[in-house]
């Protein structure tokens, strides 16, 4: 499979935000560097990309919750939905009931359509509410 470069599609014009997505898709690509790897080895890679979405969800959270947006349950409710699909994939993934391949897709969907959609919408409303101090943040 191919590596996964940051788009700038992929940016919510946020950087503290898009900071932790581009971490996050580092994530993805280290699991493609070491697919060859044995088993342990993705499965530790693995646990490294479900704690940190459980950071980057924590984190967006806060943001969300000093800057009382409108969004939050609903972003909360998606963020709470993906962290269980992704550790749903990733034992799938340890029960050999799916490819590592499938994962990353899986992780890439996400991703692409998450931060594309709905982390958009936020990254908007923080950049309005906090402007280029955003950037120190």
């Amino acid at each position: 499979m191919q590596l996964y470069d940051w788009d700038k599609n992929y940016s919510v014009d946020f950087e503290p935000i898009d900071t932790q997505h581009k971490m996050l898709l580092g994530m993805i690509n280290k699991l493609l560097l070491n697919q060859l790897k044995e088993k342990k080895i993705i499965l530790m890679l693995m646990e490294e990309v479900v704690l940190y979405a459980k950071f980057h969800f924590f984190s967006e959270e806060n943001f969300m919750q000093i800057y009382n947006y409108n969004g939050f349950d609903f972003q909360k409710s998606e963020h709470a939905k993906l962290l269980n699909e992704i550790i749903i994939n990733s034992s799938l993934y340890k029960d050999d009931k799916i490819k590592l391949e499938d994962f990353v897709k899986f992780l890439v969907n996400w991703f692409v359509s998450h931060t594309t959609a709905t982390d958009k919408k936020l990254g908007k409303f923080l950049k309005e509410s906090i402007g280029d101090k955003g950037k120190i943040l």
